[in-house]
């Protein structure tokens, strides 16, 4: 029979907590006073810096408000118990403190870089919390003096949004009809005559640019091709193969069809399953969607399979390459379960074309926060298309840790929240977006009951955590 092992609670020290904190390396935080359990914000400060470590005496950490700071029409907090939050490398956080002291700093000092010309010392009386409203670890996609801690440079995505013809029933978060879903072009390409030479004299012009070592591109088998009149629903079924290297680019005997190598996966399936039919072999008929990247831009093209062999594989195009058509956002962080994405008046008026998004005048302030009824509202329960394009930049010594991910990432979306923010004279608007749907293997659209199931996300917040630990435990 087993025993239940009875933890000791551990005891409440105020030193213990200012190392925590310590290691958490905030830069500024959000005080919050409570009265009759009603919360009042009562500004940000700034975490006193000596040495690019935060400036402790003893159990006592020391803040400078960003402005004056009244509780109540009190300027005098001391004594006061306060409620900090800020963002500390990848999670949000919580400590209570207590004004103990307020001191008066020297103007001329240079290791106070303060905004007031004094300082607050705080004692916890609080233990550190994680209060991360979203419930995810967040990775920033952007250095910053605030999330310098969180920005993972080797892990970056280009994003692209893109309306549907859908939306959430009232009060439910699942679609019923999928098979109905339509991605709606973000703009409108004029119609041209098609011409094999030509789409691959594209192709090829693109690609002569490149280095040798770049003359790749990625291909899915297409199991069930969409018509003519169904070319932009998304329930046709693929198989990914994956990277194949692009022959011939340099030559201009091909002059209207690709020639390619067979993808690994094939001589890795054909290497272990002998007797078996190999599903990514390549056969004479078959339809495949090509991908490939320059400059920043994404291409799209379908071509039919004319001969196969052991090693290279002949394609024809069937259409013009199509470049990527939708809305290209920033992205300013990401986690399992969402984004948070900002725009400019091209995502206004994007939303705007879906509901009436009213127009605010930030004037007197610099930002403006919508909790997820008002932004419902404001756009409604409509379903969006995200394209992810991962830019994986790992070293050599940092390999083992890179994200084994496909040329991009599908997802469908929902928006929960938002703001509008002021920056010199000009307004962007920020969403936060959360992932509803995910593509499988098949390219069939996959509920993401938890979402902390992300097949992809997971995988790459997996990989990140390995390599924090790594870099956190590495000496010189």
């Amino acid at each position: 029979m087993l025993r239940r092992i009875k933890k000791t609670p551990i005891n409440f020290s105020a030193s213990v907590e200012i190392t925590r904190l310590c290691r958490s390396c905030p830069s500024s935080a959000t005080l919050y006073a409570s009265s009759n359990n009603i919360k009042y914000k009562l500004g940000r400060a700034t975490f006193l810096r000596k040495n690019r470590k935060l400036y402790t005496i003893g159990s006592k950490v020391y803040i400078t408000p960003d402005k004056q700071i009244k509780y109540k029409t009190n300027s005098n907090i001391e004594g006061l118990i306060i409620s900090l939050r800020f963002s500390g490398k990848t999670c949000f956080y919580s400590i209570e403190c207590k004004v103990i002291d307020k001191i008066e700093l020297q103007s001329k000092t240079e290791d106070y870089n303060g905004l007031q010309q004094y300082a607050f010392a705080l004692k916890p009386v609080g233990k550190l919390t994680i209060i991360d409203r979203r419930r995810f670890v967040r990775y920033c996609h952007s250095s910053d003096r605030r999330n310098r801690e969180a920005f993972i440079p080797q892990v970056n995505f280009d994003i692209y949004l893109k309306k549907t013809n859908s939306q959430f029933p009232i009060g439910q978060s699942q679609l019923t009809h999928l098979n109905k879903l339509e991605v709606l072009d973000y703009y409108s390409r004029p119609p041209e005559k098609f011409y094999a030479s030509k789409a691959y004299k594209t192709v090829r012009d693109i690609f002569i640019q490149k280095d040798p070592a770049e003359h790749f591109i990625f291909a899915s088998k297409i199991l069930q091709p969409a018509s003519n009149d169904n070319k932009r629903h998304v329930g046709s079924q693929q198989i990914e193969l994956g990277r194949m290297n692009l022959l011939g680019v340099n030559t201009e005997f091909f002059h209207e069809n690709l020639i390619l190598r067979q993808s690994s996966k094939a001589y890795i399936f054909s290497s272990i399953y002998r007797d078996k039919p190999n599903p990514y072999k390549l056969g004479s008929g078959e339809i495949i969607s090509v991908e490939y990247d320059h400059n920043g831009k994404y291409y799209k093209m379908l071509a039919q399979v004319l001969k196969t062999g052991s090693i290279k594989q002949v394609l024809r195009p069937i259409e013009s390459p199509i470049q990527q058509n939708g809305l290209k956002l920033k992205l300013i962080n990401y986690s399992t379960g969402g984004v948070l994405i900002e725009g400019d008046d091209e995502l206004k008026n994007l939303l705007s074309s879906t509901n009436n998004l009213p127009n605010f005048d930030l004037n007197e302030t610099h930002s403006l926060d919508f909790d997820e009824m008002e932004i419902r509202q404001a756009v409604g329960q409509h379903i969006f298309h995200l394209t992810f394009y991962p830019r994986l930049k790992f070293p050599k010594s940092l390999h083992r840790f890179e994200p084994e991910l496909p040329f991009k990432i599908c997802l469908l979306a929902q928006v929960t929240g938002g703001r509008f923010l002021k920056n010199d004279h000009k307004q962007t608007l920020q969403l936060n977006i959360q992932f509803c749907y995910e593509q499988d293997n098949n390219a069939s659209w996959r509920y993401i009951r938890n979402p902390k199931s992300n097949t992809h996300f997971k995988h790459i917040s997996q990989k990140i955590k390995s390599l924090i630990r790594y870099v956190d435990g590495y000496e010189l």
